[in-house]
């Protein structure tokens, strides 16, 4: 065996590592923007995936919730067959296109990100919701509440949730009046709905 060998051996191996060594730096550098935009990506589904994950079942009432325009009146009535705790919220609702889509809209919503490297946002949609419900026999008054920038609070197998409140009603008919103050650019073409749920449904 040539003596000189393992010296040549511990050489080659020497520059390997160094050849290995400046690759992977510039790998870095170059592909650094790129692992950004995928890290903020996964931690918006991570977040998703923390979110109470709702039941199906359907709502007791829903109509469709304009986003664009200063201000906007919507209604809707509905009946209550059983007494308990009963919840009002904005869904928003996201196409079978994947992880991609439901970032979208999350994003659209409010939903916070993690990545560091942008600015902050407010949590909460751009706009504001005075909302109040009343018996329609009598037209009384029975709860009423402005929530500022609604917050997402869950998630289902296509629409993202935000709870405005939930209150206890006995059986009877009612009607619920939502004003949105403000708008939302960022969802123009997303379907938006606000829905009347039974709030003791599982999460």
């Amino acid at each position: 065996m040539n003596p000189s060998l393992p010296i040549v051996l511990v050489i080659l191996a020497g520059a390997c590592a160094c050849g290995r060594t400046v690759f992977a730096q510039e790998k870095t550098e170059q592909h650094a923007d790129l692992l950004s935009v995928a890290m903020a990506k996964v931690a918006t589904v991570i977040a998703l995936l923390l979110f109470p994950l709702v039941g199906s079942a359907a709502p007791l009432a829903q109509t469709d919730f304009d986003v664009i325009g200063d201000y906007r009146d919507h209604s809707l009535e509905f009946g209550v067959e059983k007494p308990g705790a009963y919840a009002v919220q904005v869904d928003y609702y996201y196409a079978d296109e994947g992880a991609f889509s439901r970032e979208r809209v999350w994003r659209a919503a409010g939903g916070r990100s993690n990545d560091k490297n942008e600015t902050p946002d407010k949590s909460g949609a751009s706009f504001d919701i005075d909302a109040s419900i009343v018996e329609l026999k009598g037209g009384r008054e029975i709860y009423r509440s402005y929530v500022r920038r609604p917050v997402l609070s869950s998630w289902g197998n296509s629409s993202l949730h935000a709870e405005l409140f939930r209150l206890s009603l006995i059986p009877g008919e009612y009607k619920l009046l939502v004003r949105r103050v403000g708008e939302s650019q960022a969802l123009a073409g997303v379907v938006v709905k606000v829905s009347v749920v039974d709030a003791r449904r599982g999460k």
